[in-house]
């Protein structure tokens, strides 16, 4: 790789405008690679099912046609915010068991933030937090970890409810916490055995055409996906040049490009109808501050004279918006993509929204 342009991560935190010529088109028509969308369920896992579409795609681009867990990684997140937390609730926790103490649990903003890790961060920053967890654990095939989490499923089944009776019931005393602490492995399976079906480790070994591989070597060695660092590349009105050439040149070399924006919680009602984020949904709605952040795929973009819509693999449902080439759904499995317009996305005055893009170690956008 090369860099493009060295000062250009330097202009956009100063918020210089960048004029750059753009390919113009008018139909998408873009030679991405991507695997069909999915739904994200019940849980907040939209930054693991956009990175995992993301790493599906470069493993496309490279002659590897996979389906791989995105409930892997998700899980394996909470899990390593649970361990990051056991020193502070061993230092909290009483000798014994108590019941005043589960209830302070209950309320401790240490468990609010294990449960909270579940979920995107109102400035999306686990996308990068995602990849490099890929990185350290390893990807996984679906087909040896398929637990998904249905809209209709009942609450007390979805990880933060099932994480959160595990930290009240195995958790609870500081004796119990200092075991875990000094016998992570024995942490590792108490967890695991939580979902109803053994959460693969990253030792876990499993057989594709073949051979045998861990989740990691499973990324290096037969997907060879290499994982580039990301830096984020967040939008303000003077870089929207910037932004437009940094997704249309990624997306010309068979790059797809993560990204995050600002949503509502009764967006996806909204937009389901249509696929398109626009600023038709916002006269009874706060488009300039939306109070969540969703992550996504962008897979292609159009040019129609000052307006630019992304197209983007989104991970609600599989049934509506757009297929891949930006056509209407035409039936039931096709669907899944969704359009954000740039009216919708330059109302965002006080959510941050952004993309993230291959940086080299000093921050320096790569080409």
């Amino acid at each position: 790789m090369r860099h493009f342009w060295t000062r250009a991560v330097a202009w956009v935190l100063l918020g210089w405008t960048i004029s750059y010529p753009l390919a113009i088109s008018s139909v998408y028509a873009t030679p991405v690679s991507i695997t069909p969308t999915k739904s994200q369920g019940a849980v907040g896992f939209c930054t693991s099912y956009a990175a995992v579409a993301w790493i599906e795609s470069e493993a496309l681009n490279l002659g590897r046609s996979v389906d791989l867990s995105e409930e892997y990684l998700g899980l394996y997140r909470a899990f390593e915010a649970l361990v990051y937390q056991l020193p502070a609730l061993e230092f909290l926790a009483p000798n014994e068991s108590r019941l005043a103490w589960k209830d302070q649990l209950l309320r401790n903003r240490i468990i609010r933030k294990i449960i909270a890790s579940l979920a995107t961060p109102p400035d999306g920053s686990n996308v990068i937090q995602i990849l490099e967890l890929a990185k350290r654990r390893g990807v996984i095939p679906e087909r040896f970890f398929h637990i998904k989490y249905p809209l209709n499923l009942s609450p007390d089944l979805l990880p933060g409810k099932v994480i959160q009776r595990f930290i009240l019931e195995r958790l609870s005393t500081r004796q119990k916490i200092s075991y875990f602490r000094t016998h992570p492995r024995a942490f590792e399976r108490a967890y695991f055995d939580l979902f109803g079906q053994r959460l693969p480790t990253d030792s876990t070994l499993f057989v594709v055409d073949g051979k045998t591989y861990d989740p990691k070597t499973y990324l290096h060695d037969y997907l060879q996906v290499s994982i580039p660092n990301m830096g984020f590349v967040a939008f303000a009105p003077s870089n929207e040049d910037h932004i437009r050439y940094l997704v249309n040149s990624r997306l010309l070399r068979g790059h797809s490009v993560l990204m995050h924006f600002g949503t509502f919680a009764d967006s996806s009602i909204v937009t389901r109808k249509a696929g398109v984020f626009s600023r038709l949904i916002c006269p009874k709605l706060d488009c300039a501050n939306p109070p969540f952040s969703h992550a996504v795929l962008i897979t292609d973009i159009e040019f129609q004279g000052s307006r630019w819509d992304f197209l983007v693999k989104n991970s609600w449902f599989n049934d509506t918006g757009f297929d891949q080439n930006g056509a209407p759904v035409m039936d039931q499995t096709s669907g899944g993509f969704y359009k954000i317009q740039s009216d919708y996305l330059s109302m965002q005055t006080h959510q941050k929204w952004g993309i993230y893009v291959p940086v080299d170690e000093a921050g320096l956008i790569l080409e």
